[in-house]
């Protein structure tokens, strides 16, 4: 397995299982603003693991990111920007229980991880 999608599905769901628990926590509490703040502030703080991995290597990372790492970085920040806006427009409507955001988000994300096959290693 590639490495990028090894680190993009396993490594990634591995590391999001806190905020995933405390998310699910906070929205059975009824308390949706911890649960957004949790998920905006998790995905916030693991960028500044950019600063950490740039003093290790001595050298800036990003630039050698790579096709892949870059097409999964643009599916991120696609995706926070869906749910952002879906935090400040505040969609009233749901169909199945998901809000236009949401399935906006899963078909962005579903033609991304598709996109990752198609691209060349």
């Amino acid at each position: 397995m590639n490495g990028v999608i090894f680190g993009a599905t396993v490594l990634a769901v591995a590391t999001a299982l806190p905020e995933i628990s405390s998310g699910i926590a906070a929205v059975r509490l009824g308390d949706h603003a911890l649960a957004v703040g949790d998920i905006f502030g998790g995905n916030a703080f693991q960028l500044c693991l950019f600063l950490l991995a740039d003093l290790i290597a001595g050298s800036p990372v990003l630039p050698t990111a790579g096709r892949l790492n870059s097409w999964l970085a643009s599916l991120g920040v696609g995706l926070t920007a869906i749910f952002a806006i879906g935090v400040v427009a505040r969609p009233q409507r749901c169909h199945a229980r998901l809000g236009p955001d949401s399935i906006l988000a899963l078909v962005v994300f579903g033609l991304g991880i598709a996109g990752l096959f198609v691209l060349p290693h």
